[in-house]
């Protein structure tokens, strides 16, 4: 009985582990396939322009190629004709940097030996690839406002929420000393923390959905760091520069700052290290779903919107680290889709 139970439980398990292999080898056939074609997929240039029209509007720069020239050099179509990103972030760091018109000679041999090593090294730039669509496409990443602006990101009057959460258990503590008034504090705090919970997740939803893209993003960054820390190491491209005070051009973080590809991930990391998946569940909640426990929990004290607050607080206290770790994988995605555009150009 038992051995025949091993066994069952031994099969379940190599069954599961044969069908992970099956549609692994099945997504880098398909990621070797479209490498090196011509892109057909298009994108909504709308969402596309998020990040390069906040960095404008934040840092001021001068030296990107204005509107007027983009549309006369048709670059919306170049855009088009290079990207073959794998995510959001990438997707709009390139049409950022595409902009860029005084690159220094440093970002260049740096973008110049990431598009070699994943031209040269397959296995690496298909290990890339997956993590690069792990962290996925959508509509945007929603990032930039929180990249460049993140302060007016925060909800006002958090201590409302706070104090709204602490009253249910005011209400628990009265229960012994008076049912009636306890039961009925229970059941007004009750239906006015679900009221907001509800209200408060559908003027947020866009939000939210932003910061459980930054959760993908800080968990693919990890993996990253973890399977490319030693060989990103050897991307180096002087000191990184000092961080000292809080001007626009501190905050900039862009690649030209980075000395070493590998250990400056591991720094804009640091901060978000201890984070296990922000925000994974939606607050535009139906009265049905309100019926399942955990939900109507989280409803009652005011969960995801205090978390919200405590992970935009994270991203403001860390602006700086959350803005080079975009730009780091942006790079990253950024030169495969150089890659692939070169072998295209070849064939």
């Amino acid at each position: 009985m038992i051995g025949g139970l091993i066994a069952g439980i031994v099969l379940v398990v190599a069954l599961a582990r044969w069908f992970v292999l099956r549609a692994r080898a099945k997504s880098e056939r398909k990621l070797l396939e479209s490498y090196g074609r011509v892109p057909t997929e298009v994108n909504d240039m709308r969402h596309v322009r998020s990040y390069h029209e906040h960095a404008l509007q934040s840092d001021g720069e001068h030296s990107y190629i204005d509107a007027t020239t983009w549309n006369d050099l048709s670059m919306d179509s170049v855009y088009r004709r290079i990207d073959t990103c794998h995510c959001s972030v990438g997707e709009e760091y390139l049409y950022h940097i595409l902009h860029d018109a005084q690159v220094r000679l440093s970002t260049l041999e740096l973008r110049g030996m990431l598009r070699k090593w994943f031209s040269e090294d397959v296995h690496s730039r298909l290990r890339l690839q997956r993590i690069l669509k792990g962290i996925g496409k959508r509509s945007g990443s929603g990032l930039a406002p929180y990249l460049f602006d993140p302060v007016a990101k925060r909800l006002s009057h958090d201590w409302v929420y706070g104090i709204l959460a602490l009253l249910p258990f005011v209400a628990l503590t009265i229960l012994p000393l008076s049912m009636q008034v306890g039961m009925g504090m229970l059941l007004c705090v009750v239906c006015v923390n679900a009221t907001v919970s509800v209200f408060m997740g559908r003027s947020l939803e866009s939000d939210l959905e932003s910061l459980r893209y930054f959760s993908a993003l800080v968990h693919g960054a990890k993996v990253m760091q973890r399977v490319f820390g030693d060989r990103l190491r050897e991307a180096r491209m002087g000191n990184l520069a000092e961080t000292g005070g809080t001007s626009k051009a501190t905050l900039r973080a862009d690649v030209d700052d980075i000395g070493n590809l590998g250990d400056d991930l591991k720094a804009a990391l640091a901060p978000y290290k201890n984070m296990r998946g922000v925000l994974p569940g939606s607050m535009h909640q139906t009265a049905a779903e309100l019926e399942l426990p955990l939900l109507l929990f989280k409803a009652v004290f005011l969960v995801d919107l205090i978390l919200y607050n405590r992970t935009v607080d994270l991203m403001i206290a860390h602006n700086l680290e959350l803005r080079r770790l975009y730009t780091i994988v942006g790079e990253l995605d950024t030169a495969v889709s150089a890659a692939s555009f070169c072998r295209s150009c070849t064939q």
